[in-house]
């Protein structure tokens, strides 16, 4: 983006929007798997393929390595440190999450993959993002300062709801802008998929559907 568009550049979510629903491809994706550009997040299709030390010892997701957002974590719009990332199983069972990471691996992101279905206990509050405009109300309402520019404020979040959805018309708006609202600039966003990150832990079971069995 940096290239294309230059550091830091901004535009109006209303205006992101609008350019995002001239898109062909995302008139394409809901033809087939509406939940992802439209929602809601269907709770039974749900993927983690984590990376990092989870990535090679094939540890499934637990209520006790869960961090739930904390003042004390830094400034995030995908926090690293805390919540849990998943993504929609879709076409041939796989999510956009998981044919990102690719066949291969990297010392960041080693092989082998393990990706759980994973099981949520009900009922699930989840704020379904459905475009920039919606993505900047989202962040507006819950204001994190720093250094001039808005970040969620995820403690006050996951008092509010468990999981935030975020869906493809959402990224094909605002991906690598900074969104320019009255109460200042939201910083920007790099979702890359749709997304559902979790704030509260609300997995009740996790099935193993790739990697190595013990």
């Amino acid at each position: 983006m940096e290239i294309e568009a230059g550091p830091g550049a901004a535009i109006e979510p209303a205006a992101a929007d609008e350019l995002a629903r001239g898109s062909h491809l995302l008139a394409a994706i809901v033809q087939d798997e509406p939940r992802l550009v439209t929602g809601p997040m269907d709770g039974a299709m749900q993927q983690w393929t984590p990376i990092g030390r989870s990535a090679y010892t094939g540890e499934p997701p637990t209520k006790r390595s869960f961090v739930t957002p904390h003042a004390d974590q830094s400034a995030a719009i995908k926090p690293a440190d805390a919540g849990m990332y998943t993504s929609t199983a879709c076409v041939g069972e796989v999510s956009m999450w998981r044919a990102l990471l690719g066949p291969g691996g990297s010392a960041v992101r080693p092989l082998p993959r393990y990706t759980w279905n994973l099981t949520h206990s009900l009922p699930v509050r989840v704020a379904e993002i459905t475009s920039a405009s919606r993505w900047a109300e989202f962040v507006c309402a819950h204001p994190r300062y720093v250094g001039g520019v808005i970040y969620p404020d995820w403690v006050s979040v996951s008092r509010s709801c468990d999981a935030i959805h975020i869906t493809l018309p959402t990224i094909a708006a605002a991906q690598g802008f900074a969104l320019t609202t009255p109460d200042g600039a939201i910083a920007p966003a790099f979702w890359d998929v749709e997304t559902t990150f979790w704030v509260r832990w609300r997995v009740s079971a996790a099935q193993l559907v790739e990697g190595p069995r013990r």
